[in-house]
């Protein structure tokens, strides 16, 4: 049974599932109390009104559209495209989507969440697109691996999303893209090499003191962790992040502070890749 308040939604690539748990998480063991199935290597989460969850469902090319009570909604198709990750700006109403094969944003607008025809957008910089997240004021963030291969992180400002390459400062901050996250303060971007969770200003550069080490999640995949914001303040042990592969579960850390674990969400999950909380 889906719950009627805050719910929090893991995707799980490896059984082509998702865990929906009570948010916050009633025991340090918590299992799911409901389990969505039926997808093809889902991965990033994000929120949109009324609690609606978006799910990218990287290998069936779509996007999964479930309301809060877990209702089934027209899916968004994406053929082609390989969508990892998504954001959405309850501001302006946008849903974006990363698209790992071939290095691609789509943009849709409108009313949610029937959505068709996106805008596209593309840039020479963009490799392989990643992780992304808006921050309050609409600007959107993406980070993955540019033309030549490497890690970066790119800016797109609000209105016109023109892309801006910006990279990160030092320049070895992030090993592996492991995920974008406005945390009430600052843009976050995650390691997936590391286990850290890394606070960074508009220009891509580490804020002094920025860095969460994730204790007990260095030998796991951090992906597209969800940082609870804005009403929540920095320091509450209400936050989430999702280690995959090594780990197998995900695990809530008290963000900011990089302590060890203090909840995790029991053994249902084999390779979470996304989390969100629907509201």
């Amino acid at each position: 049974m889906f719950p009627a308040g805050h719910s929090l939604w893991i995707s799980d690539f490896a059984n082509n599932a998702v865990y929906v748990y009570t948010w916050p998480l009633p025991s340090p063991s918590a299992t799911p109390v409901a389990t969505v199935t039926g997808l093809n290597s889902p991965q990033g989460e994000c929120v949109g009104p009324g609690g609606v969850v978006f799910v990218t469902n990287s290998g069936g090319g779509s996007i999964l559209v479930y309301s809060h009570n877990g209702t089934a909604m027209p899916t968004i198709s994406d053929t082609g495209a390989q969508p990892t990750g998504c954001a959405y700006d309850s501001g302006h109403g946008k849903l974006a989507v990363s698209n790992d094969a071939g290095g691609s944003i789509a943009l849709y607008s409108g009313p949610c969440c029937n959505y068709s025809s996106p805008t596209t957008i593309t840039d020479p910089s963009f490799g392989q697109t990643y992780f992304l997240g808006f921050k309050p004021n609409s600007d959107l963030f993406v980070d993955g691996k540019n033309s030549s291969g490497n890690v970066s992180y790119w800016k797109l400002p609000y209105p016109a999303y023109t892309v801006t390459q910006i990279g990160f400062t030092p320049s070895n901050l992030i090993g592996f893209p492991g995920g974008v996250q406005w945390d009430g303060h600052y843009m976050t971007v995650g390691d997936q090499l590391a286990g850290t969770v890394n606070r960074v200003n508009a220009l891509g550069h580490l804020v002094a003191g920025g860095t969460t080490t994730l204790t007990g999640a260095s030998s796991c995949d951090v992906v597209q962790d969800f940082i609870g914001a804005g009403a929540v303040p920095v320091g509450n042990p209400h936050r989430i992040t999702g280690p995959e592969a090594a780990c197998g579960v995900p695990v809530v850390f008290p963000y900011f502070v990089g302590l060890a674990p203090v909840q995790a969400t029991g053994s249902s999950s084999t390779q979470p890749e996304g989390a969100a909380v629907s509201p």
